[in-house]
C-alpha cells in the first residue's frame, strides 16, 4: 500500500511540473506580460521565485498579490463544490438504494428513466433557464464575502465569526444565495451516485449471504445496513471520485453563468483582458485542485477498502 501511495504522489508531483512548465509558456509567449521581454532563462526564474513565494502580480493595476487573490476566490469556490458533494450523496444515495432494491419494479423504472433524460440535458442549458426562472427570487446583494473583508474567505464561517451583524439573517441570505447552483451542480453527480449504487445493490441482493439473511427473518433494514451497504458503497466510491472531479469546472461554469464571485469569474476575466497570468496561473490551481483530491481520495479508498488492494497491485 506504502509503494502505491508513494506512486500516486511521484505521479501528482510530475503533473504538477508540466503544468508549471505550460503556465510559463504561456506568461512568456503572450505579450503584455511582466515576462514576456526578458529573457528566457531571467523570466523562467522570476517566474517560479515570484510564484513560489506567491508575490506574482497578476495585473498592473492590482496591488493584490497572487495569495491574496487566491484567498478571496478559492473559499468561495471551495465551499460551492463541498456542498454539492455534500447535497449529491444526501439525495443520491437513498435514491440508489431504493431504484436497487426495487429491480423491475416502476419504481426503479421511473427512476432511471428521470435520470437518463435530466443528465442528457446541457449544464449551461439549465443553468440559463434556472436563472430565467428563479430570477426574481434571488437575492440582490450576492455574497456576504463581497460586501466584507474576508476572514476565512469562506462565506458561511466568516458570517458565524464577524461581529455586530444578524448572523441569523446574513445566513439564511448566503443559503438562498447557494441554494440554485448547488442544486444544479448536483444533477450530475447526484445521477452517477443513483445509477452506480442501485447496479451495485441489484448485484449484491443476488448473492447467496443476502438470500441465507432473508432466509433467517432478519429485518429488512438490518439486511442493509449489515450486508448490502457495506458492501456495496466501497466499490462505488472510486468510480464517484471520478465524477467529482470534472465538479471544479462545472463550478467555474455556474459562477460564470450567475456572475458569482469566484474561481470561474475571476479566469473568464483573464480571458477577457487577455491577461496571461491568470490563465497561467488558473491552470495551475486547477491542476492542482484536481489533482489533490484525486490523491486524497485514492488514499481514503484504500482505507475503507482495503479488498481494493489487490486490484491496485494487479494493475
Amino acid at each position: 500500500m506504502i509503494v502505491y501511495i508513494l506512486r500516486k504522489i511521484c505521479t501528482f508531483l510530475l503533473i504538477l511540473l508540466i503544468l508549471a512548465q505550460i503556465s510559463f509558456a504561456i506568461v512568456y509567449c503572450l505579450p503584455g506580460t511582466a515576462f514576456y521581454n526578458l529573457t528566457f532563462f531571467h523570466a523562467y526564474f522570476t517566474f517560479f521565485n515570484e510564484l513560489l513565494s506567491g508575490t506574482i502580480r497578476l495585473s498592473p493595476h492590482s496591488s493584490l498579490s497572487l495569495l491574496q487573490t487566491l484567498k478571496q476566490i478559492l473559499p468561495i469556490t471551495i465551499e460551492l463544490c463541498i456542498f454539492t458533494i455534500l447535497f449529491s450523496l444526501i439525495i443520491g444515495v437513498p435514491l440508489g438504494i431504493i431504484g436497487g432494491l426495487n429491480t423491475n419494479k416502476w419504481q426503479n423504472k421511473a427512476l432511471q428513466s428521470f435520470c437518463l433524460i435530466i443528465g442528457a440535458s446541457p449544464l449551461v442549458w439549465i443553468a440559463v433557464l434556472s436563472l430565467f426562472i428563479f430570477f426574481p427570487h434571488l437575492p440582490n446583494e450576492g455574497s456576504f464575502i463581497e460586501q466584507t473583508n474576508p476572514i476565512t474567505g469562506f462565506p458561511l464561517i466568516d458570517i458565524l465569526l464577524t461581529p455586530g451583524i444578524d448572523t441569523a439573517q446574513e445566513l439564511w441570505k448566503e443559503f438562498t444565495y447557494l441554494v440554485l447552483p448547488v442544486v444544479i451542480l448536483s444533477i450530475q453527480p447526484c445521477i452517477l451516485a443513483i445509477q452506480l449504487l442501485s447496479q451495485n445493490i441489484e448485484k449484491i441482493a443476488k448473492q447467496n449471504y443476502i438470500k441465507t439473511a432473508i432466509i433467517r427473518e432478519q429485518s429488512q433494514l438490518k439486511i442493509l445496513w449489515r450486508h448490502l451497504l457495506p458492501n456495496a458503497l466501497p466499490p462505488v466510491i472510486p468510480q464517484l471520485t471520478h465524477g467529482f472531479t470534472i465538479l471544479l469546472f462545472s463550478t467555474m461554469v455556474v459562477e460564470i453563468v450567475f456572475d458569482r464571485y469566484g474561481l470561474g469569474k475571476w479566469v473568464m476575466h483573464g480571458f477577457e483582458t487577455k491577461n496571461g497570468v491568470i490563465i497561467a496561473v488558473a491552470i495551475l490551481v486547477c491542476g492542482l485542485l484536481i489533482g489533490a483530491f484525486n490523491l486524497l481520495s485514492e488514499i481514503f479508498i484504500l482505507v475503507i477498502h482495503p479488498l481494493r488492494h489487490k486490484e491496485l497491485y494487479d494493475k
